[in-house]
């Protein structure tokens, strides 16, 4: 599989599984959550895979969210996959 964007809300949950798959598979994967603690743990667990994992502290239902995923797409030209 080649490097993708993705792009998933509730990562630090019960859709860990699915953020490891990503990472093992070298994506550029940027985790939605609002736990800070969670993510400070789960970055140092996931330095072992080769893929980038990119927390970000937002709430999905308010306009930052919106705001940082066209951010995102500006920077990286796209999302090959979102999960929500």
């Amino acid at each position: 599989m080649s490097e993708q964007n993705v792009l998933i809300v509730g990562g630090t949950g019960m859709l860990k599984g699915t953020v490891e798959y990503f990472l093992v598979n070298r994506s550029n994967t940027y985790v939605v959550g609002r736990n800070q603690q969670k993510f400070a743990y789960l970055k140092q667990s996931y330095k072992k895979f080769p893929g980038n994992f990119i927390p970000l502290s937002l709430n999905y239902n308010e306009q930052k969210f919106i705001d940082t995923v066209r951010q995102i797409k500006e920077n990286r030209g796209h999302l090959d996959v979102c999960i929500c």
